[in-house]
């Protein structure tokens, strides 16, 4: 579907939560720490993808590659219950798409939005023959606005299969960008 596939370490920095503006009592600060870390920034278990694909982005903007299309499937952790010795390992996709699309021999050019990536994700579930799926906006919802703090409100949506929550999707917040630079 025209991606790149990025691999990111699953250690990451406590200050990825603040970043991504989750509040001090958000689930997803509930955070698996490393005995032994290799640094500060690396000192505790991912419990979202969404820290990591910004991190990637934000380094390739460094380095002036603006037109980015990835994806990454990779592991988050959750704790169960009140141990958090043994987490939850779950399986996530995460993409992030930023700039434009470059259809280079059809000579057009097209800016990544949140139709655009919506379709990629459209193309997914009919390539896994996944059906059933409704996308959903966020902001009609204040219980699902509070746990997707780090999506802009207004441009962002759940995405629901058969009633059952599969994921979300929408445009990063501009507090958020600026977080991760």
């Amino acid at each position: 579907l025209g991606l790149h596939e990025i691999l990111n370490y699953t250690f990451v920095s406590p200050k990825e939560a603040d970043k991504l503006l989750l509040p001090a009592a958000h689930p997803l600060r509930r955070s698996l720490a490393i005995s032994n870390p290799i640094s500060e920034n690396q000192s505790i278990m991912r419990t979202s993808l969404a820290g990591s694909v910004l991190e990637a982005l934000a380094r390739n903007y460094s380095r002036r590659n603006l037109d980015l299309a990835l994806f990454e499937v990779g592991t988050r952790f959750l704790p169960q219950g009140e141990e958090i010795a043994q987490p939850r390992e779950l399986p996530t996709l995460a993409i992030v798409l930023s700039g434009e699309a470059d259809f280079g021999w059809q000579g057009g050019r097209l800016a990544y939005d949140y139709f655009y990536l919506k379709g990629i994700l459209e193309g997914v579930f009919d390539r896994f023959h996944v059906s059933g799926c409704e996308f959903h906006a966020l902001n009609q919802n204040e219980a699902l606005l509070a746990r997707f703090p780090y999506l802009h409100p207004g441009r962002s949506a759940v995405i629901l299969c058969d009633g059952k929550e599969l994921g979300y999707l929408g445009e990063v917040h501009p507090k958020v960008l600026a977080n991760f630079e």
